[in-house]
């Protein structure tokens, strides 16, 4: 589990707040924001994620998945 600190971080790095922001927000130095941008993977990837799923649920992500198996075997018929 993450510190506090950090878990409230989460929503402020998916928003696209800097780091300098971040930190005046949580009382902290910017360059532990930066830190963590550069050294926590699982934290980058949960901001990843839930970006993602934020575009998702507005229509805006524009990433197409691959067709399925039955929609390529429907085009061989």
């Amino acid at each position: 589990m993450w510190p506090e600190l950090r878990l409230r971080a989460v929503p402020l790095l998916v928003a696209g707040l800097t780091g300098a922001e971040i930190g005046t927000r949580l009382s902290l130095d910017a360059s532990t924001v930066a830190a963590w941008r550069a050294y926590d993977a699982e934290l980058i990837q949960v901001v990843q994620h839930l970006r993602q799923e934020g575009a998702r649920q507005r229509g805006e992500d524009k990433t197409e998945l691959p067709p399925s198996v039955t929609t390529r075997m429907a085009s061989f018929s």
